[in-house]
């Protein structure tokens, strides 16, 4: 009897099924770990993009409201209600200039989201508008498209 029993060693032995599947798990794994890596460069990238135009567009609208926009004066007899009004007069003035804008982004991302504070005798700012100090804060801030603050600065306008 003749047995037909190959018996091949060496280099032409070929894979077995777990090794095959132990290969495809690793490409798989390399795959998925360069893929992450891929998302968070392009992430970062974005963020970093999105940084550098808003602080782009915060050194202009700061240049804006301080040597362009008209002063205002406070009411010292309604202190909050001009607070609030100069908030949204700067607001409206900055937001009506396209030229600072950066391409593709939109006015109403740039913000003065609080109320102007005004200087006090001893120098600190708070809501209590005096007559006799010609000092404003303002606080502007950009955010993304999905809302988060990405910038904020503040700047104080004088006469």
């Amino acid at each position: 009897m003749v047995s037909h029993r190959s018996s091949v060693s060496g280099p032409d032995r070929g894979l077995s099924l777990v090794e095959l599947l132990v290969a495809i798990s690793l490409i798989g794994i390399v795959g998925v770990a360069l893929m992450t890596s891929l998302r968070t460069s392009v992430v970062a990238s974005r963020q970093a993009r999105d940084s550098a135009q808003a602080q782009e567009w915060l050194q202009s609208a700061t240049e804006v409201l301080v040597n362009d926009v008209d002063w205002n004066d406070c009411d010292p007899t309604d202190s909050a209600g001009s607070a609030e009004s100069l908030r949204s007069t700067y607001q409206s003035e900055l937001r009506s200039l396209s030229t600072i804008i950066p391409a593709a982004w939109s006015a109403d991302r740039l913000d003065i989201p609080v109320a102007v504070e005004f200087a006090g005798a001893s120098g600190a700012y708070g809501p209590t508008c005096l007559a006799t100090e010609d000092r404003q804060k303002i606080t502007i801030q950009v955010t993304n498209t999905a809302g988060d603050i990405i910038e904020t600065v503040q700047v104080v306008k004088v006469p």
